[in-house]
């Protein structure tokens, strides 16, 4: 077996939170894996106020096991001229699905909170010329919902074995000093075998004086819920709590990481 990374040329995120064209991502003539995908996102100009938040997903004729789904790291926002909006090295998502050696497969990325001047993403790819054998995850994502919003179900699943992993972020707007926040999120659906909730927490760190960064992470959460057989689609009531509320209201995301009952060759 050999493994190795490719990368896509840093594109513009845009300047609203609107997808972005799509990307052509090169599949190598010896791949038939995706192994895992990476992808960094960062604003071109910084501005207070503003989160970098988002979503990029693979699609495209040539690619045929939607929803596969990641998100970027939280940059969240700063107060005055000091602080960047970049906190975490980007993770690798797993996959482990099928791909047509030689072929082209679609890459789009689309922002959670919205980059005044624009943003960059640059995604990586890891592949493998053998099947590892290794179990192929689909992955999916809510889109912006405000902190002043508590609920949202907005995100479904059609093809699920199982849950594996969820995931949970915050994101700051307007930042003040020693404006820290405390949020969850509970995760229900009738769908789901044996435990229907689940819950995960996030904190944000707020700030001293005058400027400075509020720090905020995606977080990830490992699952083992078994999705019940009989049931062809199951959607998420997903609740947010704010134990200790931002002052200004920021954003919020959501998703679950699953193993599908089929997968396309």
């Amino acid at each position: 077996m050999t493994s190795w990374s490719t990368r896509l040329a840093a594109f513009s995120t845009g300047t609203g939170t609107a997808q972005t064209a799509a990307q052509a991502v090169s599949v190598p003539a010896n791949a038939v894996e995706l192994i895992a995908v990476k992808m960094g996102v960062a604003a071109t100009a910084p501005a207070p106020a503003e989160s970098v938040m988002g979503v990029g997903k693979l699609k495209g004729d040539n690619w045929q096991n939607n929803p596969y789904e990641i998100a970027a790291e939280v940059g969240s926002a700063h107060l005055g001229a000091i602080g960047g909006d970049f906190a975490a090295q980007s993770r690798w998502w797993k996959a482990n699905l099928p791909v047509a050696p030689n072929s082209s497969v679609d890459f789009t990325y689309e922002p959670v909170d919205a980059l005044a001047d624009n943003g960059t993403c640059q995604p990586e790819f890891r592949w493998s010329n053998v099947k590892t054998g290794l179990q192929p995850v689909k992955r999916i994502f809510s889109r912006e919902v405000a902190t002043s919003t508590i609920t949202s179900t907005t995100v479904s699943l059609f093809d699920a074995l199982s849950l594996t992993k969820g995931y949970f972020a915050v994101g700051a707007a307007t930042v003040a000093a020693d404006d820290p926040g405390n949020y969850s999120v509970t995760m229900e659906s009738s769908g789901l075998q044996s435990q229907q909730t689940f819950q995960m927490a996030t904190t944000l760190h707020g700030i001293e004086a005058t400027s400075g960064m509020e720090i905020s992470y995606l977080e990830e959460t490992p699952l083992d819920i078994s999705v019940l057989s009989n049931v062809a689609q199951i959607t998420f009531t997903a609740t947010l709590t704010e134990t200790t509320a931002l002052g200004t209201a920021g954003q919020w995301m959501y998703g679950v990481e699953y193993i599908p009952k089929n997968i396309q060759v």
